[in-house]
């Protein structure tokens, strides 16, 4: 269950990024982009949660806690106060993604095969997906 859980938690922080970050987004065409791909984050998310549902008591742990929460939102405000281009939002996304991706990589090699769920899979292939579609606003 960690591995589905850390797949959970990297959805809800991506999701609650992307809440944080529309605010400095001007470009329709970006926003557009980043709006579509919630969407689909939120679909991944809530198939994944209900695959998590069956086991209710796994599911502490799969929403970033307060801290993380407040660091997430001083960088965004920090990142994006003086620099609110399309170009430096596509960036930081782009680093968001990049970081979903490598956490769950970490804990999939962790459990060295323990664990196994399709959503790793899916979550990466929504993630490099989402990463080649914000490159073309670099």
């Amino acid at each position: 269950m960690e591995l589905l859980k850390e797949v959970i938690k990297n959805l809800n922080v991506g999701v609650n990024a992307i809440d944080d970050i529309m605010c400095n987004v001007r470009d329709c065409e970006l926003k557009d982009t980043i709006c579509s791909q919630k969407k689909n984050m939120l679909d991944l998310l809530h198939r994944a949660t209900e695959e998590l549902g069956e086991h209710a008591a796994e599911k502490t742990g799969t929403e970033p806690d307060g801290l993380e929460k407040i660091m997430l939102k001083s960088a965004v405000k920090i990142k994006s106060g003086f620099d609110k281009s399309s170009t430096n939002i596509a960036e930081m996304l782009i680093e968001g993604n990049n970081m979903g991706i490598n956490d769950v990589v970490r804990v999939s090699h962790r459990l060295d095969g323990k664990e196994n769920t399709p959503f790793v899979g899916e979550m990466i292939d929504l993630y490099d997906a989402n990463i080649k579609e914000l490159r073309r606003f670099l």
